[in-house]
């Protein structure tokens, strides 16, 4: 299975944050703090760059900054991550970098700029790219499924415990229950002496 490592997040003006930047450590990073500190809005963030959605799911969401309660005009809301991708043939460092503009016009015959919509541009390596090629791009290296099912603990959890099984062994490499277990005569030994059944009648039971 590919790996994806995220190096670096940096955000700008995007919910909480005005400017914030964490290098990530090489094994573990902790993220902690009190409520409404910051700690969801990090992961709007990254689910963000990577999905177009936020914490939750949601691809329509709040995702620009208030100072006093108020939206700020014309302030780009942008995130960027540095990320190590590792796959079978070896190892490369990917940038992705997502940002929310505004968009102004001038009607005709008026002096006004008038708010007209958003548009996201996106960059890829620091090269611009369309949000669907950028789209395909995340694809390729990430499926969003797997990026809930590993990001996101809550909806681990939702599911089904065959579907939390079947991925589990999808992630160690291993096709199903049965082989973890089928060659292993002591492993089936065990099964028998503690609940009487063959192997095969026990994993009919788990799976149900």
């Amino acid at each position: 299975m590919n790996k994806l490592i995220l190096l670096s997040l940096a955000i700008k003006n995007f919910q909480c944050f005005k400017s914030y930047t964490i290098e990530f450590g090489k094994h573990q990073t902790d993220i902690a703090g009190e409520n409404g500190s910051g700690k969801t809005c990090i992961y709007s963030a990254l689910t963000w760059l990577l999905l177009g959605k936020d914490a939750y799911g949601q691809s329509v969401f709040d995702i620009k900054r208030l100072v006093d309660g108020k939206k700020q005009d014309r302030v780009d809301v942008e995130v960027e991550g540095a990320f190590l991708y590792h796959t079978h043939s070896g190892a490369e460092q990917i940038k992705m970098r997502r940002i929310l503009r505004e968009k102004w016009s001038t009607p005709r015959g008026t002096k006004e700029n008038t708010y007209v919509g958003d548009e996201t541009l996106c960059w890829w390596n620091d090269v611009p790219v369309q949000i669907t090629d950028y789209q395909t791009h995340v694809s390729a290296i990430i499926e969003e499924e797997d990026f809930k099912m590993l990001t996101n603990l809550k909806y681990f959890l939702s599911l089904k415990p065959f579907v939390q099984r079947e991925y589990l062994c999808k992630i160690a490499g291993v096709r199903s229950v049965d082989d973890i277990c089928k060659e292993n005569q002591t492993w089936q030994a065990f099964i028998r002496r503690i609940n009487g059944k063959d192997l095969q009648d026990y994993l009919k039971i788990i799976r149900e």
